[in-house]
């Protein structure tokens, strides 16, 4: 009783969203090869922690999960109001593209202007044993495997953010967030 009531409401509020949506093209996909980053996540999820990859065609950008989903995350690129860049530092054990958009999409089965594109450079579970060892030789060798990953992701996101600048014709370009601007908190709670 209370679990088919559940569902009912679920599949209206689902139905609603749909219906609220604005109706996009389709994407026109490219021939040959496009630029692609792999082993990224997209924010908010589609079914828990999915890794995929992400590809720049003609017009948009998609997203395909390499197992779980089988229905991909498109964003056109005049659809895209904002789009960042935000590089791992020393402290940031992830980079991320982040696009805000003019229009919602849905993305699993939430609706949302905001989409994000991560990967995690280091896990974050060895970050809290670092100072447990410190001065060991292997710490060392494992600091500069890190530096190295979080060069090479960094290197990868920026080559394809320039390459997707040079696609769409200055509709939008990527921005670099400033961390000294930055603040930490919920400001409309």
């Amino acid at each position: 009783g209370i679990q088919k009531l559940k569902v009912v409401r679920q599949r209206k509020i689902m139905n609603d969203q749909l219906k609220s949506l604005k109706k996009q093209e389709s994407l026109k996909l490219a021939k040959g090869t496009v630029p692609r980053l792999t082993q990224v996540f997209p924010r908010p999820n589609i079914v828990g922690k999915t890794s995929g990859i992400l590809e720049a065609h003609r017009n948009g950008l998609r997203f395909f999960s390499t197992k779980k989903s089988k229905v991909p995350i498109d964003i056109l690129y005049k659809n895209i109001r904002h789009a960042f860049f935000q590089p791992c530092d020393a402290k940031e054990m992830i980079v991320a593209l982040h696009f805000h958009l003019y229009d919602d999409i849905m993305v699993g089965k939430k609706k949302t202007k905001d989409v994000q594109f991560c990967m995690e450079v280091a896990e974050l579970s060895q970050s809290l044993t670092k100072a447990s060892r410190y001065g060991d030789p292997d710490e060392f060798e494992e600091e500069r495997r890190e530096r190295e990953m979080r060069k090479k992701s960094n290197t990868a996101f920026q080559r394809f953010a320039k390459q997707v600048e040079s696609q769409v014709n200055n509709m939008f370009e990527f921005d670099i967030p400033y961390k000294k601007l930055g603040f930490y908190g919920v400001p409309f709670k």
